[in-house]
């Protein structure tokens, strides 16, 4: 029965990779409660490319793909912003520069989608907080698997960032 139990989950662990790989939604629904950040949404839409991805904000937490909170402290040393890949959430310093939201709001996105930092200071997911950062092809495919992403592959995605 155990050794049932070991296939059985290692044949559902592959076909949570198989379809986090092939996932290609083309909308990102956000959740943010403490804040208007429909500005900063729409700014994030203006910096990818139109026919790749949208991000909408939505009324409920249950309908979202990414929560974002506030908060005043993140007890993360000099950070703006942390992620929580594993279940879709983001916090955000009250402190954070408003000017640089839309690039925070991106690069922590990423990261939920399993996307970790880079050396490149003019990346998105460049380690340090920007007023602007560029996003690739390759970043896009990556937020494309977010839309509607299911709880096996938030982990996948984890996994993604520790490897």
């Amino acid at each position: 029965m155990r050794k049932l139990m070991a296939y059985g989950s290692v044949a559902v662990l592959a076909l949570a990779i198989f379809a986090y790989k092939e996932r290609a939604g083309d909308e990102i629904k956000i959740f943010s409660p403490e804040r208007d950040v429909q500005a900063v949404v729409d700014q994030m839409n203006y910096m990818v490319p139109q026919e790749s991805i949208t991000f909408r904000l939505v009324r409920s937490e249950s309908e979202a793909d990414i929560y974002i909170r506030f908060k005043d402290n993140l007890e993360v040393s000099g950070a703006d912003a942390v992620s929580f890949t594993h279940r879709g959430q983001i916090y955000v310093a009250n402190t954070a520069p408003v000017e640089s939201l839309p690039t925070i709001f991106l690069h922590e996105i990423l990261h939920c989608a399993g996307v970790g930092h880079e050396e490149n200071a003019s990346s998105v997911m460049y380690a340090y907080t920007q007023k602007h950062g560029k996003i690739s092809t390759q970043q896009i495919r990556d937020l494309q698997r977010l839309s509607g992403i299911t709880t096996p592959e938030r982990w996948i995605a984890q996994l993604r960032l520790l490897l």
